[in-house]
């Protein structure tokens, strides 16, 4: 199926729009906000078959640098691990405790880093701070 692909699709990696046989496809996303497809009875995903496009071969995971996951722009697609993509959400990992304190929790490589805070700002300040140290460059704050 994937010798086929490139004569099927064109991908613009500047806007991120495939098209099939010259029309664009859908830019509605499911539920998760990917766009997806049909192409001989298989299900993907466009940001998978742009990576395809572009690199010749199938990624293993996909970040949306920006976290739009309908934006299929090739400068906010990157390959990474499944830990690395995993950094990338946007919970905020902060919650109100029963006796006023606020929780914060940030997880890398299924190590849990905790801490506790009197106000929620203080709370919001540690965890970007915490991502950041933890996450780094796949950081979504």
């Amino acid at each position: 199926m994937s010798n086929h692909l490139p004569t099927v699709f064109k991908y613009d990696p500047t806007t991120g729009v495939i098209k099939r046989h010259g029309k664009p496809l859908s830019t509605k996303g499911n539920a998760e906000g990917y766009l997806r497809l049909c192409y001989m009875y298989t299900q993907m995903y466009q940001h998978q078959l742009a990576f395809f496009l572009m690199e010749g071969r199938w990624p293993l995971e996909i970040d949306h640098i920006d976290g739009n996951k309908g934006n299929n722009k090739w400068s906010n697609l990157r390959e990474v691990t499944r830990s690395q993509n995993e950094m990338n959400k946007k919970s905020l990992g902060i919650t109100k405790r029963p006796h006023g304190w606020w929780e914060v929790r940030v997880q890398k490589d299924g190590v849990c880093t905790s801490q506790k805070h009197k106000c929620l700002g203080q709370a919001l300040k540690a965890v970007k701070e915490l991502k950041q140290l933890l996450h780094g460059e796949y950081t979504y704050v």
